[in-house]
């Protein structure tokens, strides 16, 4: 048959059966399922990862010990640390690029945060994405915090039941630690905020929880939200922004040099 137009000369090619051609017959098919996983296995992957408890995931060396940490990683740890065991509220940022090792510090915090409360609870640790969540061995925002995902990112007040049912369940809690906090736009931040307000029944910034956001100044924006440092925009932008004046020390970790520390 002849192509109409600028097409190439063709052939038809009429009643062909792609699955029962010989060589489709003739195949083993099965040596593939050996190269890849079953799909049943991440099914259970994804499911036990959605229902396990954080403490059973978070990802802590049970042999670290503190005494790791470089001078400057101490002195966040060491800031963190003095603040809840004065019982008042730290709303910090740690900020760092390739080379600080956050990890290190984000389980040297959590580690002794359970160990001053003797409650695993006493520390949530999440991220913005799955990704993030599970690098830190934590929980993503949404899931921890029953945060809905939508390009909107208006905030969802819970049903009662549900709002009472994480209330009991944070009623240790002291302190929320978010890393690839870059990733966290204004309206997130506001629905974050409102949120931890229902849960801790305290109508101030982040329900009076402590809150230490870590990550670096450099990677990824926010999807679908503007980035903290974005000015104008709607009422959840604007809470946003306001927020961030909440966030009030700034502990920038550096590879070859010591830390700054600053108070805005």
């Amino acid at each position: 048959m002849q192509a109409s137009g600028m097409a190439p000369d063709c052939m038809q090619v009429d009643d062909i059966d792609l699955g029962l051609r010989s060589y489709n017959v003739d195949h083993d098919w099965s040596e593939g399922l050996q190269h890849h996983p079953s799909v049943y296995d991440r099914i259970r992957f994804t499911h036990t990862l959605g229902h396990s408890t954080q403490e059973e995931r978070l990802a802590i060396d049970p042999d670290f010990s503190v005494t790791v940490l470089s001078e400057q990683q101490q002195k966040a740890l060491d800031l963190v640390l003095q603040s809840l065991r004065a019982h008042s509220t730290i709303r910090l940022i740690i900020s760092g690029g390739a080379g600080t090792d956050k990890l290190t510090l984000i389980n040297a915090i959590v580690r002794s945060t359970r160990e001053m409360f003797g409650n695993n609870k006493a520390v949530r640790v999440m991220g913005p994405t799955g990704v993030a969540a599970f690098n830190i061995g934590g929980t993503t925002v949404h899931h921890e915090l029953a945060i809905t995902a939508d390009r909107n990112q208006s905030y969802k007040k819970l049903e009662t039941q549900r709002c009472t049912h994480m209330q009991v369940d944070f009623k240790d809690t002291r302190l929320i630690i978010i890393d690839e906090y870059i990733m966290i736009g204004r309206k997130m931040l506001g629905n974050i905020n409102l949120r931890c307000r229902d849960i801790f029944a305290n109508n101030e910034p982040f329900g009076n929880v402590s809150i230490v956001l870590v990550g670096d100044i450099r990677q990824l924006l926010p999807a679908f939200d503007t980035p903290l440092y974005a000015e104008g925009g709607q009422e959840l932008q604007l809470t946003g922004s306001s927020l961030t004046r909440c966030l009030n020390i700034v502990f920038v970790l550096k590879r070859y040099s010591d830390n700054q520390v600053s108070n805005n």
